[in-house]
């Protein structure tokens, strides 16, 4: 059985916990999204963290985006390919908006 939670965890603020008792991962929805944490329930984590956030790059005054800074965060940042400016280069700096859906039956 999986289980679809909103927790807050750690500085990284509200995330959205996955986990079928065994494996779980965080993905944070007060900015990203991005899976924060993934691993054994209770055990390491897989990703790396960094409780931050600290300024990667400043992207300058002509920027294109609302918020010109990129913040290192850790984790895996959703990415869409092939990388092509200015879609690929946004910061991923405000909330994400979600909704959990129904299970849909899988068929082969």
């Amino acid at each position: 059985m999986i289980e679809v939670k909103e927790i807050n965890y750690e500085s990284f603020g509200k995330c959205v916990c996955i986990t079928n008792g065994k494996i779980e991962a965080y993905v944070t929805i007060d900015f990203g999204p991005r899976i924060i944490r993934c691993g054994f329930v209770g055990g390491e984590n897989f990703m790396k963290e960094d409780k931050g956030p600290t300024i990667e790059h400043y992207l300058g005054e002509d920027c294109m985006f609302k918020e010109n800074k990129f913040y290192i965060r850790g984790g895996h940042r959703f990415w869409i390919s092939p990388e092509a400016m200015p879609r690929t280069y946004y910061p991923d700096n405000e909330p994400v908006a979600y909704e959990k859906t129904a299970k849909k039956e899988a068929f082969l």
